[in-house]
């Protein structure tokens, strides 16, 4: 069996050693709506927070938090820092023993998270904990 290389620049196929041959450039919005889907804007994990007190909400992201293996100890303050165009929510919360943190809540049908400590956010010049989003 023969392998065979195949190179895809600015519409030209080059197969093998074979001379190039012209191709129609892809419809480049088209291959990202199938290759990268938009979810849902609805982000009903958000909502449900949005919904709790204080307290709840302080209580049910330190169940998260120990789920996941963080080490937070009690939540002593949540804040809601912005969501994206995608639905996703970025909560920050501060920790009795440990770090603030950085919560980002995807608008899926999970509504999977990820953690990242406010301070690596801000080394990497991604933002800065407990300040809301500028508004677009």
């Amino acid at each position: 069996m023969k392998a065979c290389l195949v190179v895809i620049v600015s519409g030209l196929v080059l197969v093998g050693g074979a001379q190039a041959q012209k191709r129609p450039t892809p419809d480049m919005k088209r291959l990202n709506e199938l290759l990268f889907p938009k979810r849902e804007a609805t982000n009903e994990a958000h909502e449900r927070l949005m919904k709790m007190s204080q307290g709840d909400r302080e209580e049910a992201f330190a169940a998260l938090l120990k789920a996941s293996g963080e080490k937070c100890g009690k939540v002593t303050r949540t804040f809601f820092q912005g969501a994206a165009s995608n639905g996703d929510a970025f909560w920050n919360v501060a920790c009795s023993n440990g770090g603030p943190l950085s919560i980002q809540i995807n608008a899926d049908k999970e509504g999977s998270t990820k953690i990242l400590e406010c301070s690596v956010l801000k080394a990497i010049n991604a933002g800065e904990c407990f300040k809301a989003f500028p508004k677009q």
